[in-house]
């Protein structure tokens, strides 16, 4: 085991809690309450 592999390890835990807070704040609603037609007419 050498320095990469702590590395992806630490960077994997990382980013396997961002994707939890993503899902439990609510992240995929927002997502699609933003492609959803909620633009403005340009005039």
């Amino acid at each position: 085991m050498n320095y990469t592999t702590t590395l992806n390890i630490v960077f994997g835990a990382i980013g396997l809690v961002l994707v939890m807070i993503f899902f439990r704040t609510g992240g995929p609603r927002m997502i699609r309450a933003m492609k959803g037609g909620g633009a403005h007419p340009a005039n």
